[in-house]
C-alpha cells in the first residue's frame, strides 16, 4: 500500500515540479520514463514482522535503496537489523508488506531466484573445498563455462589480494582471508544486491579497520548496491552513503552520515551516534530580572545559572541560539528546536 502511494506521489511531483512547462503527450512520455527508471533501479522495502505470541519485531519498516547505494542498517542488538536482511534475502517471510527488487515483487520468490548475494557474520564457507572452489561455487552451480569461471575467480581474487591462497583449504587461512573469500564468493556472481550481516565483527581492531577500507574501495570500484548491518557507529559513518537508525524494530531516522550526526531527530539517535555521547541539559528555562535575560538548566545534577547578554530566547522554535557555557562544561551548548531542551554537541 505504501509503495502505491509513493509511486503516485512521484507521478504528481514529476507532473507539477519537474516539467511544468510541458503539456500533452510529452508529459506522459517523461513521466512514464521516470517511473520506469525508478522501478528498474530502486529497491523498495515495506514490511512488518511478528514472531511468537504476536510480539512485533519489525513495525512499519519502509525504505528505498537506490542503485549504487551503500545503505547501512545501524542499531543496538535486538533492533531488527538482521531480520530485515533475512527478509530481503528471502530466508524468512514477512507478516505483511512487500519487497521490490528492480521493480519486481519478490514476496513469493525463493531466495535463489532473487539475484541477491549475502556475506554472513561467520563466513559460512565450505570446509571441504579450497579457496578457489569456494569462490567458484556460485558460477559452477549456474553451469557457467570453465573458462569464464576461471577468469572471474582470478579477477576477483586479484582484486581482494588473495591470489596466493587459492589452492589452500579454508581452515588453513586467517580470519581476514576468510572474510575476503566470503566477499569474493558473493561478488563473483555479480548480484543485483549484496547483503552483509556484520561481516567484520569477528575480526580484531586492526584488521577490522583495514577491511573497512577495502569494503569502501570495493564499493567505489564495482558500484554494486549494498545493504550492510552493523551496531558499530564508526563503521556506519565511514562506509555509508545512507544510514537507517533502528531501535526496537522501528526506524528512528534515515539520512546521510552527516545529516544523522549533525541533526539527530530524537534523543535515542543523539545518544547512539557520536563518541563521546552528546550531553543533555534538562529543565532548561529562561527568566528576566531588571530587563536582563538569565538561563538556568540542570546539568550533571548541578543547576547552572548564566547571564545571556543581548539574546531574546523567547519563541526560538526555528533557529538555534548559541549560549556560552564554556565556563562550566568546556563545551558549546545549543538551544535546539524549542526552549525546553538544550543539547551539547
Amino acid at each position: 500500500i505504501q509503495l502505491t502511494l509513493s509511486l503516485h506521489a512521484t507521478n504528481q511531483t514529476t507532473r507539477n515540479k519537474v516539467i511544468p512547462h510541458m503539456s500533452g503527450n510529452k508529459i506522459e512520455e517523461v513521466v512514464e520514463a521516470v517511473l520506469s527508471y525508478s522501478e528498474r533501479h530502486n529497491r523498495k522495502i515495506t514490511i512488518n514482522k511478528t514472531y511468537e505470541l504476536n510480539i512485533p519485531v519489525l513495525k512499519n519498516i519502509s525504505f528505498f535503496v537506490d542503485s549504487g547505494d551503500f545503505l547501512v542498517l545501524l542499531g543496538p542488538s535486538g533492533s531488527g537489523k538482521s531480520t530485515i536482511l533475512s527478509i530481503i534475502a528471502g530466508f524468512e517471510p514477512q507478516n505483511s508488506g512487500d519487497v521490490f527488487i528492480d521493480g519486481n515483487n519478490c514476496n513469493k520468490k525463493p531466495c535463489q531466484d532473487r539475484d541477491v548475494a549475502m556475506v554472513f557474520q561467520n563466513y559460512a564457507l565450505y570446509p571441504c573445498m579450497n579457496v578457489y572452489n569456494n569462490i567458484a561455487f556460485p558460477l559452477i552451480n549456474r553451469h557457467e563455462k570453465k573458462e569464464i569461471v576461471n577468469q572471474k575467480v582470478r579477477t576477483i581474487a586479484k582484486t581482494l589480494h588473495i591470489e596466493d591462497i587459492l589452492k589452500k583449504k579454508v581452515d588453513k587461512i586467517s580470519g581476514g582471508q576468510k572474510q575476503r573469500v566470503a566477499i569474493g564468493r558473493a561478488l563473483v556472481r555479480e548480484p543485483t544486491l549484496l547483503l552483509l550481516d556484520e561481516p567484520l565483527s569477528n575480526l580484531d581492531a586492526v584488521l577490522r579497520t583495514q577491511m573497512r577500507k577495502e569494503l569502501f574501495n570495493l564499493h567505489s570500484q564495482f558500484r554494486i548496491t549494498m545493504v550492510y548491518v552493523t551496531h558499530d557507529q564508526s563503521e556506519a559513518l565511514s562506509l555509508a552513503t545512507k544510514i537507517i537508525v533502528l531501535d526496537g524494530g522501528e526506524i528512528q531516522q534515515i539520512g546521510t552520515p552527516q545529516e544523522i550526526y549533525d541533526f539527530p531527530q530524537n534523543e535515542f539517535v543523539a545518544t547512539f551516534i557520536g563518541s563521546p555521547q552528546m550531553n543533555f541539559f534538562k529543565e532548561y528555562n529562561v527568566f528576566t530580572v531588571n530587563e536582563r535575560v538569565y538561563s538556568v538548566c540542570l546539568f550533571n545534577q548541578t543547576y547552572i545559572f548564566e547571564l545571556v547578554e543581548s539574546l531574546n530566547l523567547y519563541g526560538c522554535t526555528e533557529s538555534a541560539l548559541k549560549v556560552n557555557f564554556d565556563k562550566y562544561s568546556k563545551t558549546s551548548a545549543f538551544v535546539l528546536g524549542t526552549s525546553t531542551t538544550l543539547l551539547s554537541q
